[in-house]
């Protein structure tokens, strides 16, 4: 069995989901967002990219992570973060996705696969959310910090921000990051052509100074209230996950015989995907920083 991302253990040969304090020596991480990385090592072998590593030493403090070799298991590109993967059992033919994106962007893009059981993520899983065009919403966002002149792009440490300081570099905007994200471009070796330690007018990471503009960029940003909640001056629907028709479509790409959900609008995802015929059901958190499901 495997621990996977501390959200759940999987046996892909029984095809068995259990709550994730299942005890197994193996954990598969498919990103180092917090939310993906497990509580304990304590000696188990990891499965997970190279970067991916880099990042688990820096938010964990571990100089050496044992890794797993596993000739079943198949790593694919998620598009969610840089280093971020997809697992395929090639065996037991299950694809489990993590958290991942087909758009297409500097860290790559997640492409369907054929497979008997998906264990897909559901975080935009609600019709209402439909991204616009990626290209035309990263250029409205240039447009505004060149607009403002002075603007902290509020960005997570990884993966977002990351993504921002690519979409400035690309159109020559010199800027300066956090100490928190230049932690992470450093760790991952990263190079940015217009990152600038003596940069002022244009910021990025959590930063709160007066005099500033400040922008919020996220896939819940489809949401006007978005920017109030996050105290922004605006906020630009960028998202390194999937909208609710890319999930769909994703789906009937892999033509999977069972479907489980996770993250997100599960429930109601699962339920739609069942309405469309699709036999789909939901891994769902039943208590509180406990994850998730009951045992099938």
């Amino acid at each position: 069995m495997f621990l996977v991302d501390n959200i759940f253990t999987l046996d892909p040969a029984a095809m068995r989901i259990f709550r994730k304090d299942r005890e197994t020596d193996r954990i598969l991480v498919s990103h180092a967002h917090y939310d993906h990385i497990p509580s304990r090592f304590n000696g188990k072998r990891v499965l997970c990219s190279d970067p991916t590593r880099r990042i688990l030493r820096l938010r964990t403090r571990r100089k050496t992570i044992e890794p797993l070799h596993d000739s079943n298991i198949l790593s694919l590109d998620a598009g969610h973060t840089i280093g971020s993967n997809m697992f395929y059992w090639k065996d037991e033919k299950v694809l489990y996705t993590g958290d991942f994106c087909t758009t297409g962007k500097y860290c790559g893009k997640a492409r369907p696969k054929r497979c008997g059981t998906l264990i897909v993520e559901a975080t935009f899983g609600k019709a209402d959310y439909i991204f616009p065009d990626y290209g035309e919403t990263a250029k409205e966002l240039i447009d505004f910090v060149k607009d403002k002149g002075t603007v902290i792009v509020k960005a997570y440490t990884f993966g977002k921000a990351q993504e921002v300081c690519h979409l400035l570099s690309a159109a020559k905007i010199p800027f300066n990051v956090s100490p928190q994200v230049e932690r992470v471009n450093r760790a991952l070796g990263l190079r940015h052509l217009y990152y600038d330690p003596k940069a002022t007018d244009v910021l990025v990471g959590n930063y709160a100074l007066p005099g500033y503009t400040s922008v919020g960029v996220s896939g819940w940003a489809v949401d006007p209230r978005y920017r109030y909640r996050i105290g922004a001056d605006a906020a630009f629907p960028i998202s390194n996950h999937c909208d609710y028709p890319q999930l769909v479509d994703f789906i009937l790409q892999c033509r999977p015989e069972k479907v489980y959900t996770f993250h997100g609008f599960a429930e109601e995802f699962a339920g739609e995907l069942r309405r469309a015929g699709i036999d789909a059901q939901p891994i769902v958190e039943r208590e509180p920083g406990q994850a998730l499901l009951d045992d099938y």
